[in-house]
């Protein structure tokens, strides 16, 4: 769809956009998906509820994208991820997407995270920021966030390595 409507005019700005989007706040970089907005005046802080509508409609846009610009490997990566996550948390029992995510899906995802949730807010943002670079991969963004997170915890729930041996 965008390819044929695409004539060049403002497509340098499409492009951006749809980067910005992508490194910024409402980009769920951890699971995939977007948030519907950010609440702060950067839009770094995602309002971390995500709906069906505002991925669909994403979802179509950065598709066509990622068809009209191949050489950006970020559109796909979006795209896949964007459908990972809606499959894994907006769909029903009986396999429909629901608007929002299953309380199964928030309840499995709860209980796979228990005891590794951070306290701070702080590494909840640390952990959402995009890294600079475009092609780092999933490992990389989750070292980052991980080292984010452990860095803003309290003493007493940081990892401790073993003492070295003399």
């Amino acid at each position: 769809m965008l390819q044929n409507r695409v004539d060049g005019t403002g497509s340098d700005e499409l492009l951006l956009t749809l980067e910005k989007m992508w490194r910024g706040g409402i980009y769920d970089h951890l699971r995939g998906g977007f948030a519907r907005y950010a609440v702060d005046r950067v839009w770094l802080v995602p309002h971390f509820e995500k709906m069906l509508y505002d991925n669909a409609l994403l979802l179509g846009l950065y598709a066509d994208a990622s068809l009209r610009w191949p050489e950006h490997g970020f559109l796909r990566r979006v795209v896949r991820e964007t459908v990972a996550y809606l499959e894994a948390d907006m769909r029903g029992p009986a396999g429909t997407f629901t608007p929002r995510p299953t309380p199964t899906a928030r309840a499995s995802r709860a209980s796979t995270s228990a005891g590794r949730r951070p306290s701070s807010s702080r590494c909840s943002v640390a952990a959402t920021t995009r890294p600079s670079s475009p092609r780092s991969t999933a490992s990389t963004r989750a070292a980052t966030s991980s080292t984010a997170c452990r860095s803003s915890t309290s003493p007493s729930r940081r990892r401790r390595s073993p003492a070295p041996s003399a």
